[in-house]
């Protein structure tokens, strides 16, 4: 959705991939795969800081809540795409 909105680049091809899987493994796949996630992670968190208040980005900021249970539940998705697509 980031990068939908033009808020965020996706990936250039030199970026380190990481494979989740990895994630928390043996020390050299599990540290370099937890750096790329983590890093990726920031971007994202800083790309959600700057989205303005508009509803279509407000919308995109409710869906990035890091916590599970403060993210938007999907009824009230559909119900504020359906408002901002009235607009």
């Amino acid at each position: 959705m980031l990068y939908l909105l033009r808020e965020l680049r996706l990936p250039k091809g030199s970026h380190t991939a990481w494979i989740i899987k990895n994630v928390g493994k043996d020390y050299t796949l599990g540290m370099e795969a937890t750096h790329s996630m983590s890093f990726w992670l920031g971007e994202i968190r800083k790309a959600r800081r700057r989205l303005s208040q508009e509803p279509s980005k407000n919308i995109v900021r409710e869906m990035l809540v890091p916590q599970p249970e403060g993210r938007i539940f999907p009824d009230a998705l559909v119900h504020k795409l359906e408002a901002v697509s009235l607009e």
